[in-house]
């Protein structure tokens, strides 16, 4: 028959056939066969990968043959164990972190978990106080300017003249007026004390024996001054009973 003799030793000669354009091979120690494409054992690919897109990764699929999934989307390769490898993309001009074990991802600002400040900083006023602003983010305040004032869970703000009325620790002053030299109160300056009347004296409680105010209502006006720490503990700072 046709094809290639093939020696029967001490029987017959026989022809060995194959498939046309497909590898020949040793299918044993004294027969050639023919295969569609090279396993990957022997140094092949398996598979016919004519139809793959040029530029296309190529990976292991099977045990004996390689595949591919294609051209790969742009972006960053990621391993996908046994399966397809994948892309994965991010932002332009983001920061780049893991977002699990074997993931990138990207975000506009580095939390405060991470080291950064959770949010974009750029527009807080040169001078601004940077401040908690949640549980994983950072903010700024304006310029301040003065004495500052803390506002609990809210953004920090300043003090004013008003404040003591409204029962924070601050005390009144005008910088203008009282000058303090050696430890006392210059000649030429005036202290002003803080006004009250005495419905508000009675309704006050002194965080401090011997503080003062004016009393505006007192007959006649008269200088109030704290002699204990119970809700309107006041009395004449010369002595006597108010109003």
């Amino acid at each position: 028959p046709a094809g290639i003799l093939k020696g029967g030793g001490a029987g017959v000669p026989t022809a060995i056939n194959g498939t046309q354009n497909q590898i020949t091979y040793w299918t044993d120690a004294n027969t050639i066969g023919s295969t569609a494409a090279i396993s990957v054992g022997l140094g092949g690919t398996g598979a016919d990968l004519t139809a793959v897109p040029t530029n296309a990764l190529i990976y292991k699929d099977a045990a004996t043959t390689l595949g591919s999934a294609g051209v790969m989307p742009a972006g960053i390769l990621k391993g996908g164990g046994a399966g397809v490898p994948t892309a994965i993309n991010g932002t332009q001009n983001r920061i780049a972190y893991w977002t699990d074990a074997n993931t990138i991802g990207s975000t506009a600002a580095i939390s405060v978990g991470l080291g950064g400040t959770g949010a974009n900083l750029v527009p807080v006023a040169t001078g601004g106080l940077i401040y908690k602003s949640a549980a994983t983010t950072l903010a700024g305040t304006g310029q301040l300017t003065g004495v500052l004032k803390g506002t609990g869970a809210g953004a920090p703000t300043t003090a004013d003249q008003d404040d003591l009325g409204d029962g924070a620790t601050y005390k009144q002053y005008n910088p203008a007026a009282v000058a303090i030299t050696g430890g006392r109160i210059g000649t030429a300056t005036g202290l002003r004390l803080d006004n009250r009347t005495w419905v508000q004296l009675q309704g006050l409680t002194p965080t401090a024996v011997g503080q003062m105010y004016f009393c505006t209502t007192c007959t006649p006006a008269k200088i109030a001054v704290s002699n204990g720490l119970a809700m309107g503990n006041f009395t004449d700072v010369i002595g006597g009973a108010l109003p």
